[in-house]
């Protein structure tokens, strides 16, 4: 074996190892953490790592794995490691199919995604306006966890998706599961593309497509957040040379999950400050308005007015607070300040934050109309939603990184993403394990640690040189 590895080129063997190391990482975590026989909603991590101990031990193989990451997309970057495309999306299959057969362990979503599929499917009924708990005789009421009592929050495409899934899986929990994880698996892979074909970039290709944090929230999880962004991503790649069908490409997001309406306007404006007339830019308004609309009516055809989903985002948005600056006010309000926690308050905090969400949406809709690019203004403006919403959840973070690596580096803004990604995913450790052994299941104790990792850390090590 040594006399083999001599023979290689150094940085092959090296590039090698990094490699199997990874596939390893993925594969203790599916072997730790099992999909198959727990076909049900568990308690996740904490189920899985039972002791102060094992959380840490899983916060450390993160924090490898994480560095495994790094040093494969240096050696890119640096150009001793040269990946064509094909070479790039197998090595990203080979990582994600150990955690296809992973435990959704950091969520619960992907459950609630079988149940609402065979809602439409099988029993024929509008998830909109029918609860998961309504069918407690089905075969996966297993699944509904925290979420029996929910109508769906997602978009009529997100619907239509899962029912298809579900029409497909038959039955079968597990081929259920598997196909869930399959199409955010494959948009994952497909923003890699658009990335690589956007910037001919291997180093910001692998920067997607090989992210611990990505590959876990969107294959291990299966979160539709990676549908969302597939459709802001290759409609803003598109727009750039037909606006009309990029535009239609980019209303798909906010059809998937509603808060891909916020980056909308701000590709509009790239393609109207173009134009060489008020009277130009009003007739493109006009097809960009009735696309939308157009859009909208026809994905929500089968499951009726848009309104009534609408407003139960709004109050998603601004109740249930968790995770966030607003949620560590919000504690320290009730216990330490002894203020009384009113729906008042909440309107109040709710309104002040879509206040400074709306001046930071004016401010770069102003620089892109000056000529500053959409990736750019997207990635601000999805930022400034995380830090002022009262509900923030791990997943959440993965929103910002497509629009930093599209945007031309600027070293502060990528840096912050980086570890923004790892720290959110550490923080589920602060949340479940130190938070139940080490902190006397103390919240605000919990949220001032949990907070202070996920915001306040990656914003100290992004200002690092080096």
């Amino acid at each position: 074996m040594r006399l083999l590895l001599s023979k290689l080129p150094r940085q092959l063997t090296r590039q090698t190892l990094f490699t199997a190391a990874t596939v390893a990482g993925y594969g203790w975590l599916a072997w730790l953490m099992p999909l198959f026989p727990h076909q049900t909603q568990l308690r996740g991590l904490r189920f899985f790592t039972p002791s102060l101990t094992e959380g840490v031990r899983y916060g450390v193989w993160l924090i490898a794995l994480y560095w495994l990451y790094w040093a494969m997309a240096e050696a890119v970057r640096h150009g001793r490691w040269q990946l064509g495309w094909g070479t790039m999306a197998k090595l990203m299959a080979l990582f994600a199919l150990p955690l296809w057969f992973t435990y959704p362990f950091n969520a619960g979503d992907i459950f609630r995604y079988a149940f609402s599929g065979r809602i439409s499917t099988l029993y024929g009924a509008n998830p909109y306006l029918t609860p998961l708990s309504a069918y407690p005789q089905d075969a996966f009421a297993s699944l509904t966890g925290e979420w029996a009592d929910f109508v769906t929050p997602y978009g009529p495409l997100w619907e239509l998706v899962v029912a298809a899934v579900a029409w497909v899986a038959d039955g079968s929990i597990g081929l259920h599961l598997l196909l869930l994880k399959g199409v955010s698996t494959a948009a994952h892979l497909a923003i890699g593309w658009l990335i690589w074909h956007t910037t001919a970039d291997r180093w910001r290709t692998v920067l997607w497509l090989f992210n611990p944090a990505l590959l876990l929230t969107f294959v291990a999880n299966g979160h539709n957040d990676s549908l969302m962004l597939l459709w802001l991503v290759w409609g803003g790649v598109v727009s750039q040379k037909r606006p009309l069908l990029g535009f239609a490409l980019l209303c798909l997001a906010p059809l998937t999950k509603a808060i891909g309406i916020l980056p909308l306007p701000l590709f509009v404006l790239a393609h109207l400050r173009l134009l060489p007339t008020w009277g130009a830019r009003l007739k493109w308004v006009g097809a960009y308005t009735a696309v939308g609309l157009a859009l909208a009516a026809l994905l929500f055809a089968p499951f009726g007015s848009p309104w009534a989903l609408a407003l139960r985002l709004a109050n998603e948005a601004g109740a249930g607070a968790s995770f966030s600056l607003g949620a560590l006010f919000l504690l320290v309000a009730s216990e330490d300040w002894s203020w009384r926690i009113t729906a008042g308050l909440m309107t109040i905090l709710v309104a002040v934050g879509l206040g400074v969400l709306a001046m930071v949406g004016v401010g770069v809709s102003w620089r892109v109309w000056h000529g500053r690019s959409p990736w750019w203004a997207t990635a601000i403006l999805l930022a400034a939603y995380l830090v002022q919403a009262l509900n923030f959840r791990l997943w959440y973070a993965t929103w910002v990184w497509p629009f930093s690596l599209l945007e031309e580096p600027y070293p502060t803004q990528w840096r912050f993403g980086f570890y923004f990604l790892l720290c959110t995913q550490l923080s589920a450790v602060v949340y479940t394990h130190v938070w139940y052994y080490q902190l006397g299941r103390d919240h605000v104790q919990t949220h001032w640690l949990g907070v202070a990792l996920t915001f306040l850390v990656p914003f100290i090590l992004s200002r690092r040189r080096g």
